[in-house]
C-alpha cells in the first residue's frame, strides 16, 4: 500500500489502525485562491521511491505510474515470490486506473493557448509514456520480466475491485498461476480539483482540514481528492501451498453490476448496490449471515453514503446493526481508481490480524444511516468473512468477498 496515511504495508496499516488522517492543505501547487484547498497527498513519496525502486530517469514516468511501481515492488517483496524460480509466462498483471494522466490535460490546454513555444515545453518526447493509461501495468511487466497476460482496467472509483475480479477470473480459468493485481491514481492538481468541484463532488470545507472527510456523518459535504496505489499478489491455492507462501486471506467471490443510471450519481434507493453485494456473496458461496465486517465505499458524499447504507441494510436486514462497518476514506480521502485496491488490501489485513480500522470524523452519525459504523478507534475482533464495496462514477459497481 502507498497511501496518504503511510508508505508501505506496515506504515499504512499502523496509520489506518491509529485513525491517522492524510488530509491537509494542498502542497503540490499554490491553491490559496482556489475553492478547494485541501487534499490527501503522499508526503515524501519521491524520496522513498528513489530509495526503494531505483528507476533510472524516473521523471520520465507519470506519478500514477511511479506509485504503481512502488506498490508492485513492495507486494512482490512481501509475497516472497522468487521470480528466478517461477514460470514468468504464467504471471499476469491487472492494474486499475481511474483518472490516470488527466492532470496533464490542463497544462496542455494552457500551453496551446500560449502558442508553439508553450506546447514544446509540455509535449516532449516523454509525453506519450507519461499519458499512457497502461503504463503502470506495462512498466511492472518490463521491470520484473513478467510475460503472462497484462492489461489495464478503467472503471472510475471501482477500478481496483474490477482489476481484482478480472485477476480472479484468470486464476479460476487456469490461464495463470499468479497475478499482480491492484490500482493507482494521482489527481491532486489545480485543474482536476476544480473540475471535480464544479461537478459537485468535492467538499470545500477547507477550514475543517483533516476532519473534512466525514463518511456517514450528518455534516458530510463531499469527498476529498487523494492519491495512492495498492498491489496484491494473488495466486491459486495450489501454487501458494507449493511454494510455502504465507497468505493474508482468501479471495472468495466478486460481484459486478452496472447501474445504467447517471454518470455522476448513484441510484438513491441503493437497490443496484445491494444487488452487487448479493452477487458477490453468491459467487463466494457465502450466506450474508456469515459476513462479520463491511469495508464501505463511503466517499463522504450525501447521496453516495446514504445509498450505500440503504443497500447494506437491504442485504443484511435484521443483522445490519451487528455488523461493523468502516470507511477508510475518512483518513485517506478518495484516491479515485486506487481506492478500492487499497480497501481490499486493508480488508485482507483486517482478516489476518483480527482488527477493524476505524472511521474518523464521525461526530454525529446521520440519523438515516442505520449502520454500526465503527468510530474513532480500531476494533479487535475475529473476521472470518468480510466484504469490500466499490461504487464508481458511471455506475460501475463492484463488491469483493474475502475470507480467512
Amino acid at each position: 500500500m502507498v497511501t496518504p496515511v503511510g508508505i508501505g504495508r506496515d506504515h499504512s496499516w499502523e496509520g489506518f489502525c491509529a485513525g491517522r488522517s492524510g488530509i491537509a492543505a494542498v502542497c503540490a501547487y499554490d491553491a490559496s485562491q482556489d475553492p478547494v484547498r485541501i487534499a490527501a497527498e503522499i508526503p515524501d513519496f519521491d524520496a522513498v521511491f528513489a530509495e526503494k525502486v531505483r528507476l533510472p530517469f524516473r521523471q520520465r514516468y507519470a506519478r500514477f505510474t511511479r506509485l504503481a511501481l512502488l506498490a508492485g515492488q513492495e507486494a512482490l517483496d512481501d509475497a516472497g515470490l522468487d521470480l528466478d524460480k517461477e514460470d514468468v509466462t504464467r504471471i499476469g498483471i491487472v492494474m486499475g486506473v481511474g483518472a490516470g494522466p488527466l492532470h496533464y490535460m490542463g497544462p496542455v490546454e494552457e500551453a496551446m493557448r500560449g502558442g508553439c513555444a508553450g506546447i514544446d515545453k509540455i509535449i516532449d518526447h516523454h509525453f506519450v509514456v507519461k499519458t499512457m493509461f497502461n503504463a503502470p501495468a506495462s512498466m511492472l511487466s518490463i521491470r520484473h520480466g513478467l510475460e503472462g497476460p497484462s492489461t489495464t482496467v478503467c472503471a472510475a472509483c471501482a477500478s481496483g475491485a474490477h482489476a481484482v475480479a478480472l485477476a480472479m477470473a484468470w486464476l479460476d480459468g487456469g490461464q495463470v498461476d499468479v497475478v499482480i493485481a491492484g490500482a493507482t491514481d494521482s489527481t491532486v492538481t489545480k485543474h482536476t480539483l476544480l473540475a471535480y468541484h464544479r461537478a459537485g463532488a468535492l467538499s470545500s470545507a477547507n477550514e475543517m482540514g483533516a476532519s473534512a472527510s466525514r463518511p456517514f456523518d450528518r455534516d458530510r459535504s463531499g469527498f476529498i481528492m487523494g492519491e495512492g496505489a495498492a498491489a496484491l499478489v494473488l495466486e491459486s491455492g495450489q501454487h501458494a501451498r507449493r511454494r510455502g507462501a504465507e497468505s493474508y486471506a482468501r479471495l472468495l467471490g466478486c460481484g459486478l453490476v452496472s447501474e445504467a443510471y447517471q454518470l455522476a450519481a448513484p441510484r438513491k434507493d441503493g437497490d443496484y448496490m445491494a444487488r452487487t453485494m448479493r452477487l458477490a456473496l453468491a459467487d463466494a458461496g457465502i450466506a450474508a449471515d456469515a459476513i462479520a465486517y463491511v469495508n464501505a465505499h463511503a466517499p463522504s458524499t450525501p447521496l453516495g453514503d446514504a445509498a450505500e447504507a440503504r443497500a447494506i441494510k437491504a442485504v443484511f436486514r435484521d443483522k445490519v446493526c451487528k455488523i461493523p462497518v468502516t470507511a477508510p476514506k475518512s483518513m485517506m480521502g478518495h484516491p479515485i481508481g486506487a481506492s478500492s485496491a487499497i480497501q481490499i488490501a486493508l480488508t485482507a489485513m483486517s482478516i489476518r490480524h483480527g482488527i477493524v480500522t476505524p472511521t474518523i470524523n464521525l461526530d454525529h452519525q446521520d440519523s438515516e444511516i442505520e449502520l454500526d459504523v465503527i468510530p474513532s478507534q480500531a476494533l479487535e475482533m475475529p473476521v472470518p468473512y468480510a466484504i469490500c464495496n466499490a461504487f464508481g462514477f458511471g455506475g460501475h459497481n463492484a463488491c469483493v468477498v474475502l475470507g480467512r
